[in-house]
């Protein structure tokens, strides 16, 4: 079974395959949506200068994100809590 992270690793590569998808399509709705007054005023160049880099942002995050056991945070809290006998009945499978 795959963590966590890898199955956002691997969301991030199918959203990055349909990138142009989602961009046609993101700009198809905000240019409809009356309620979103900022993306009705982008004209298609602003679009194009900005939301590609914003979606690649976000690509590039969930590729960063690491699992709870990856996560050295995680980890710490586990063993504290598990110092004091919190932990005993969680169980920590290290990869």
């Amino acid at each position: 079974m795959p963590s966590i992270s890898e199955e956002l690793r691997l969301l991030a590569d199918h959203l990055s395959s349909r990138r142009e998808e989602i961009l046609r399509a993101w700009q198809r709705v905000v240019g409809v949506d009356p309620e979103l007054s900022v993306a009705v005023s982008l004209n298609t160049t602003e679009f194009l200068d900005h939301v590609p880099a914003l979606l690649d942002t976000f690509l590039a995050e969930l590729r960063k994100i690491p699992s709870r056991e990856e996560s050295k945070e995680f980890r710490e809290f586990y063993q504290s809590a598990a110092s004091h006998g919190m932990g005993r009945s969680c169980e920590l499978d290290a990869h």
